[in-house]
């Protein structure tokens, strides 16, 4: 889109358990959302971190 600009974003998510299941689940499911272009979910360390770009709410 002209004069709309873009950002790299990364964020974590942290939680107390995750199964292998849920690792797999939550990985998909961040995966489908818009702007989402990698998720790396771990069961070991509860951790979910994606990253992906967002328009600026300029």
């Amino acid at each position: 889109m002209p004069g709309t600009s873009f950002y790299s974003a990364v964020k974590t998510v942290k939680r107390k358990e995750y199964s292998n299941h849920c690792e797999m689940a939550v990985k998909k499911a961040l995966e489908a959302l818009d702007g989402v272009e990698k998720a790396e979910v771990s069961h070991v360390t509860g951790t979910a971190v994606y990253h992906g770009q967002s328009r600026s709410r300029s």
